[in-house]
């Protein structure tokens, strides 16, 4: 990913998120939480195979996935840390990032109360915000 665009940006919280999700259901698999009763949570699958090669499948592809997205976010980060225009990177970052409002944005990175005004220099740099 050489190019960030504005939908990479867009997505990266909902790309932590996902990663986030994974990550617990991997742990679920491992380390499923036993009920009162003794037995293991969870339904049975339709599939007729054994239960823990269903698992290991799926832990695999769960694997594979949170690799892809976790490149993703790698090569947003890196853009991010070498962008020339430190205060494009300073309002991606709040923007973005961390998730913060236009205004919000604008009156930290721009000391400006116009919230159109961080707004802008994103959209001049991607042609839209």
């Amino acid at each position: 990913m050489t190019g960030v665009t504005i939908l990479d940006l867009k997505d990266y919280r909902h790309l932590q998120k996902e990663i986030r999700t994974i990550d617990e259901e991997l742990e679920w698999i491992y380390f499923p939480v036993a009920s009162p009763n003794g037995k293991t949570s969870g339904s049975r699958g339709s599939e007729p195979s054994d239960p823990t090669a269903r698992a290991v499948r799926k832990a695999a592809r769960l694997k594979e996935r949170r690799a892809r997205l976790q490149a993703k976010v790698e090569a947003i980060d890196w853009w991010l840390l070498n962008l020339e225009d430190h205060q494009l990177a300073a309002i991606c970052r709040e923007r973005y990032v961390l998730g913060k409002s236009w205004a919000e944005v604008s009156l930290d990175v721009c000391g400006s109360d116009n919230f159109s005004t961080a707004r802008m220099i994103v959209v001049r740099h991607f042609g839209s915000a």
